[in-house]
């Protein structure tokens, strides 16, 4: 039967036993024989790539093929033996993040990261954007803002600054002058008011939702007080203060 069942590989249980001379057998049955004298061959497993393999792959794609091989990653996972796959680790993505930071001019990391001057900027503010922060207070601002973040001490988005404002928090609220519509924070600089609490626009939520640490723009931000940053906080408290409030 294991001689008929290999020469017909592709034939039924029952053409393999009625070529046995064994006719008239239910089809459980046939199949029970059959599994009980099958084999089931077993998956070859490969060795895993030694460095001297490594090396040689990687001197013949220098060799031959114009790309940088210099972060790739040589595998046989899956049985491919030899294929590169271009996969940066988490060191060389944070080396590479810091590479491109530092070839960032110092007054578009300062501005935030949009490449816009803040001229341009304050030039697409809303109506109601007042007291609008000056160039230099906007990047106080922003670096508040960036050491609060680090240290989670800011409230981000009009419900949540609006809950926490309702709460009795103190803080700096920084609001985003782009903002449109106007109605999703109008409100907002009349809570700050009639809780004495310091607020200021800037001219981008691009810009300080960046300094937050978020690539989504933000529109308002409460930055709270913190004893490792209390010097620069207690700075931008007194220059907010002293902006003119609208009439």
């Amino acid at each position: 039967m294991k001689h008929e069942a290999s020469r017909n590989t592709l034939a039924s249980s029952a053409t393999i036993l009625q070529s046995c001379n064994l006719p008239g057998i239910s089809r459980s049955t046939r199949c029970q024989v059959l599994k009980g004298i099958a084999k089931v061959r077993k998956a070859e497993t490969q060795s895993p790539l030694k460095k001297k393999h490594n090396l040689k792959y990687q001197e013949w794609a220098k060799k031959y093929l114009k790309t940088d091989f210099s972060k790739v990653l040589w595998t046989d996972d899956g049985g491919t033996r030899g294929r590169s796959v271009e996969r940066m680790t988490k060191v060389k993505k944070e080396a590479a993040a810091a590479a491109a930071a530092e070839s960032v001019p110092e007054e578009e990391k300062e501005s935030g990261g949009t490449g816009k001057s803040y001229g341009e900027l304050v030039a697409n503010v809303n109506p109601i954007a007042q007291p609008l922060a000056s160039r230099k207070l906007t990047k106080k601002l922003y670096k508040c803002v960036k050491k609060a973040s680090k240290l989670k001490q800011i409230r981000r988005g009009v419900k949540e600054v609006q809950k926490f404002i309702n709460k009795g928090e103190k803080g700096i609220v920084v609001l985003a002058g782009d903002t449109l519509p106007i109605d999703v924070y109008c409100h907002l600089p009349v809570m700050c008011e009639d809780r004495s609490l310091p607020y200021a626009y800037i001219p981008s939520k691009v810009d300080l939702g960046l300094s937050a640490g978020s690539k989504r723009p933000t529109c308002v931000i409460m930055v709270k007080p913190h004893a490792e940053y209390q010097e620069a906080y207690d700075e931008c408290v007194e220059e907010v203060s002293a902006l003119p409030l609208p009439l």
